[in-house]
């Protein structure tokens, strides 16, 4: 029995009944429909992430060995799927072992950017505090000779 919605990440599903990805972030979710053969390929190689797909048993799989058109169609629908994947704020999903093949790299409970851009600049602004208070706590001299350099 096929799943009608299949989990790539915490923000990310593929629903291979409607070839679309959904996005999920902020309480918000963006589908985008993608083709057929693309569903074929993330629902095989997100199956088994830790697995090296070698292009030739992809070829086989996908295209039934057809190498003629799988071999520069494999090549086109990777980069398809990476291209949906960054227009949409998440990171690149294959990795491409040269010249052996491709294997799934998305970790299915992390996102490298789920931070936004605000909650990264409030994070840095706190680290940075945080920062110069242990400074000044373990190098009191330092922020002394500092401070009488400026004022005089």
């Amino acid at each position: 029995m096929k799943k009608d919605k299949i989990k790539i990440s915490n923000e990310i599903y593929l629903k291979p009944p409607t070839n679309e990805l959904i996005f999920a972030k902020d309480e918000q979710q963006k589908k985008v429909k993608i083709e057929p053969i693309m569903v074929k390929l993330i629902s095989l190689i997100a199956s088994k992430p830790n697995d090296l797909f070698p292009r030739q048993e992809l070829i086989s799989l996908v295209w039934d060995g057809n190498d003629r058109v799988g071999d520069k169609a494999l090549t086109k629908n990777i980069y398809k799927i990476r291209k949906v994947f960054k227009q949409n704020g998440a990171i690149n999903p294959i990795e491409t072992i040269p010249k052996k093949g491709y294997q799934w790299k998305m970790d299915l409970t992390e996102q490298r950017h789920s931070l936004s851009p605000q909650k990264r600049a409030v994070l840095l602004i706190g680290i940075i505090i945080i920062g110069i208070i242990t400074l000044k706590t373990l190098f009191p001299w330092l922020f002394h000779f500092f401070w009488h350099r400026i004022s005089h």
